[in-house]
């Protein structure tokens, strides 16, 4: 018998979405969407 333990998948990373809003929107929220999205690597 296989014990084949199957990983969930990684989620999205946005980080260069975050970025891109931190640069051309909002600076305040765009720093907390690049921090929470270099975390979730």
């Amino acid at each position: 018998m296989e014990n084949n333990m199957n990983m969930p998948p990684k989620p999205d990373n946005y980080l260069v979405w975050a970025i891109l809003s931190t640069i051309f929107c909002c600076i305040g929220t765009g720093i907390a969407s690049i921090i929470y999205a270099s975390k979730s690597k």
